[in-house]
């Protein structure tokens, strides 16, 4: 399958990058679990032809999510029935800083990535098909911990 491109998730990172937002979004529904954001002055309503996308990354199809913290993008991704990867963006130019990937051979019902990272600290945590839990360090991008869930 053709990679897709990361669209929906860019156009909400580009109110971001703009400095509408300023806070964090480090885990799944946000920086307090609850899919809500204290930031003011956001859209209500988009511009008409949506908002402008600043830039556009290729990536597997999948069903997981990215998180936000401290201007980079972290994203699992998967490689088809070989391999996952935890994927490090710079927030406003799109450039991949750094990725790690494992193998994770096989093939399940619904293909791609499925889980959203969580980053805590210094630490990026990413659950990958087949229940690979990994713990990576953000400054040295090699894994500190992994066990199968």
């Amino acid at each position: 399958m053709k990679p897709k491109k990361f669209f929906l998730p860019l156009a909400i990172f580009t109110l971001l990058a703009s400095g509408i937002f300023a806070q964090d979004w480090p885990q799944f529904l946000g920086p307090d679990r609850n899919s809500k954001s204290p930031e003011t002055g956001i859209l209500r309503t988009w511009p008409e032809g949506g908002p402008e996308v600043l830039w556009t990354v290729d990536l597997g199809i999948g069903y997981g999510g990215p998180v936000v913290k401290d201007g980079k993008i972290y994203l699992l991704d998967r490689e088809k029935d070989k391999a996952d990867i935890m994927r490090c963006f710079d927030l406003n130019t799109g450039e991949e800083l750094w990725k790690f990937e494992y193998e994770a051979p096989g093939s399940v019902m619904f293909p791609g990535s499925r889980s959203v990272p969580l980053v805590d600290g210094n630490h990026v945590y990413s659950t990958g098909v087949f229940g690979d839990l990994y713990c990576f360090d953000i400054n040295t991008q090699k894994p500190v911990w992994k066990v199968n869930i």
